[in-house]
């Protein structure tokens, strides 16, 4: 058998820069979401890239960072330390820390940071993931998922996500008592069927029994077809928190539809998921306030799930549910956002009782979505070419113009031959070049060259602003 040549160690990390085109892209995203979250009270706030590793060990003992294997890194100052793995995470830390339980309740902030964490791909170990994330401590009620949820949904549709396209995805996965007893149930009703199931899932059957219910397995959607229901195990006071989350969403006109197969496993929300997807092909977008039985295909097994309406109260009632297997991410579209209640995660981090809701939109996957290959080519609206040495130095002066004047420019000021600069300037796209030389400078003039027809004419310098605002269209 042939020898597999070990990937470059440089390999393993040259994939997390970023290049311009790129950044680029990121700084249009972080600007709509950055203006919608400050409108609704956030407050920016910005997490180390370096923690201490044991604040986050019971965290990532219970699996609540199974997504996300954090870095560990061995310190030379005393304990381990760990790099950000996750901004919902470092807000929890950053509110014990800071004692914040003293600032005005609840703490809303908002950060737009990267992360970096270990994946399972061989030849590309170490990822980086770019985040807009929300936090909201200090709120009992469902107004916290339903305020990050409506930030959530205006920014994504600000970023350029086609809002027909965009649907909101929950779950009820309710408090650790519920959700111990939906476990129960489940891994009960599946005890029997074990040897039916596929490999993957007999080795999920002990520690993860909520992945064989997304399993695209024939032989395993045959045997969870009539699975216990997570809603059916709701205590009281988790149905009254989906009942007013549901009725939140109702108000605020977001599609919505409520999956009672959407689960998480290794992530650190709990009591409610909330997940933003796209679809794969333009759908009708559902209405809010449209019951769950026009949702779902009316057939099948029978479970609880949540109906509302504007005009009456949310109740539980019995309605069908599809048989269908429960499809894969990426048949049920991409995930832009997500996002619910860290309780659990809170607790876990000696911060018990400390009521906390977090929203993250994934920026490179918008980006991917938003910006796809070679389309963020931004074409500057003029080119400054110059030939010479005192041109050189006057162009410093006309770029600082053009800035202040609002009017996007291109150049490259080591260069001398004029025809490679025009070239630059054909290549970048811009409608107009501008040409500086000896006698241009002497005479306080500069030529404006139209760079499809090469027909030019020479301004005044102190005029130029004006006369490119008009050729350009800029008021």
């Amino acid at each position: 058998m042939p020898k597999t040549k070990a990937p470059a160690a440089e390999s393993f990390y040259h994939h997390l820069d970023r290049l311009p085109e790129k950044e680029g892209a990121f700084e249009l995203l972080r600007t709509s979401f950055r203006a919608i979250a400050s409108f609704y009270g956030f407050e920016k706030m910005s997490y180390s890239g370096l923690d201490d590793a044991k604040a986050y060990q019971a965290v990532a003992k219970a699996g609540l960072m199974g997504e996300r294997q954090p870095i560990i890194l061995k310190s030379g100052i005393g304990g381990d330390v760990m790099m950000r793995a996750s901004s919902a995470l470092s807000a929890l830390r950053a509110y014990k820390t800071h004692k914040m339980n003293n600032f005005p309740q609840p703490v809303k902030v908002y950060s737009e940071q990267g992360v970096i964490f270990v994946s399972n791909r061989e030849d590309q170990p170490i990822q980086r993931r770019d985040e807009a994330c929300l936090v909201m401590v200090g709120e009992e009620g469902p107004i916290a998922e339903a305020q990050i949820v409506q930030v959530m949904w205006k920014s994504l549709i600000e970023m350029g996500v086609p809002a027909e396209r965009l649907n909101l995805v929950v779950n009820a996965i309710g408090c650790s008592q519920c959700f111990g007893h939906f476990r129960t149930s489940l891994t009960s009703h599946l005890r029997n069927k074990i040897a039916g199931l596929c490999k993957n899932c007999k080795r999920s059957f002990k520690s993860s029994p909520t992945r064989i219910l997304v399993c695209e397995e024939e032989k395993c959607s045959i045997a969870t077809s009539h699975a216990p229901q997570v809603l059916d195990n709701l205590c009281e006071a988790c149905k009254k928190h989906l009942r007013g989350f549901i009725e939140f969403l109702d108000e605020m006109a977001i599609p919505y539809h409520i999956d009672t197969r959407r689960f998480r496993t290794g992530f650190w929300a709990d009591t409610i998921l909330f997940e933003f997807v796209v679809a794969p092909r333009p759908h009708a977008a559902i209405p809010a306030e449209a019951p769950l039985d026009a949702i779902v295909p009316a057939e099948g097994i029978v479970a609880e799930v949540i109906t509302a309406s504007v005009e009456a109260p949310v109740i539980i009632e019995e309605v069908a549910v599809s048989t269908v297997p429960a499809p894969t991410t990426s048949k049920r579209g991409t995930v832009l956002a997500e996002g619910g209640r860290l309780r659990r995660a809170a607790e876990l981090m000696g911060a018990k009782g400390l009521e906390a809701v977090a929203g993250t939109i994934l920026l490179d996957t918008v980006e991917q979505m938003v910006f796809p290959p070679r389309t963020l080519e931004v074409k500057p609206d003029v080119y400054l070419a110059q030939l010479g040495e005192v041109a050189r130095r006057r162009s410093l002066r006309v770029l600082e113009m053009l800035r202040v004047s609002g009017i996007t420019v291109k150049e490259s000021l080591g260069r001398d031959a004029i025809k490679s600069q025009l070239t630059l300037a054909q290549k970048v796209g811009a409608p107009i070049a501008l040409i500086l030389g000896q006698k241009e400078v002497i005479d306080h003039t500069i030529i404006v060259r139209e760079t499809e027809s090469s027909i030019q004419e020479t301004v005044p310098q102190e005029k130029m602003i004006d006369f490119l605002k008009r050729r350009l269209g800029k008021s």
